[in-house]
């Protein structure tokens, strides 16, 4: 787990070599924020970025609008317990990606969630979060 400079990340980032896997898996360092600590009021969102170097690519070709070459795919957690050290109430949210959640209890309908990661086909959120990294050879 990535350490912020108070403790634990209260965020991690996976990324997942796809097949054939012929490349191992880059590792994303968090870029901490520069106002830390953070605090986030109800129903905002926070954007945190992560640093990746891809240096392998499984399937060198690009993906094209009929076919798929897909690299890596991307995991992104959130850990409650480094933020507040209390473990969240309902982690089905906590990973991205997941399929929309709808309303989410305690809130009184107040705070629905819409899902995160990718465009499934029917338009809402939950597909995977994927990378193609394409080779090209200078000439």
């Amino acid at each position: 787990m990535v350490r912020t400079r108070d403790g634990p990340s209260p965020a991690t980032v996976e990324i997942q070599s796809l097949p054939p896997a012929t490349c191992p898996d880059p590792v994303g360092m968090l870029v901490t924020p520069a106002k830390f600590p953070i605090t986030l009021a109800p129903k905002r969102t926070l954007t945190l970025k992560f640093l990746v170097t891809y240096d392998c690519a499984n399937d060198p070709a690009a993906t094209t609008k009929t076919a798929a070459h897909n690299d890596y795919a991307t995991i992104a957690t959130v850990h409650h317990e480094a933020i507040d050290g209390i473990a969240d109430a309902d982690p089905a949210d906590d990973v991205c990606p997941h399929d929309p959640l709808g309303a989410i209890p305690g809130t009184n309908g107040k705070i629905v969630d819409t899902g995160c990661g990718g465009r499934n086909p029917d338009h809402t959120l939950g597909a995977d979060v994927l990378t193609d990294v394409v080779v090209t050879v200078k000439r």
